[in-house]
């Protein structure tokens, strides 16, 4: 059994503030030994060393053997290296590049001529914009009754 487990034991049946204080500290190494083992990277671990000693601290004054506190820090600090290794349930399947989010030189195109038809029809006049706007929405034509035919491509 490791000596500071057994002494971190001992601090804990004081329960005083000041000997818990000290009981975590003796087992912050043996936290973040172990979840370095299990998750492999010292940030990971580091924060998984913090979150166990955090969460742990109200089921530690229950805890009467050495043994016992060795099986369950061990057990919480796999548990918690484990679901963070698990991909979440609403974790999308495929993540997207930001290469493959940037439209490609012909819908670029589209995209600046629907920008520049938009930019015209907000720079006529309101009486012209409006039916405009209707017309070009509703058939894709620009409409006879205005002076904005010219705006459009037909």
């Amino acid at each position: 059994m490791r000596p500071e487990l057994i002494r971190a034991t001992d601090l804990l049946r004081r329960n005083t503030p000041e000997a818990v204080e000290e009981a975590i500290g003796l087992l912050q190494n043996t936290v973040y030994s172990f979840s370095m083992k299990v998750c492999g990277h010292p940030e990971d671990a580091q924060d998984t060393m913090q979150e166990v000693l955090y969460r742990s601290l109200g089921h530690l004054a229950k805890i009467q053997t050495p043994q016992q506190m060795a099986v369950w820090l061990y057990t919480v600090t796999r548990n918690r290296c484990w679901r963070m290794r698990r991909k979440p349930a609403h974790a999308p399947a495929y993540l997207l590049s930001l290469d493959e989010l940037m439209p490609d030189d012909e819908e670029l195109g589209r995209l600046l001529q629907d920008a520049a038809a938009a930019r015209k029809a907000t720079s006529l006049p309101p009486s012209s914009t409006n039916c405009c706007i209707r017309r070009f929405c509703a058939s894709r034509r620009p409409c006879a009754s205005c002076s904005c035919s010219t705006i459009w491509k037909s």
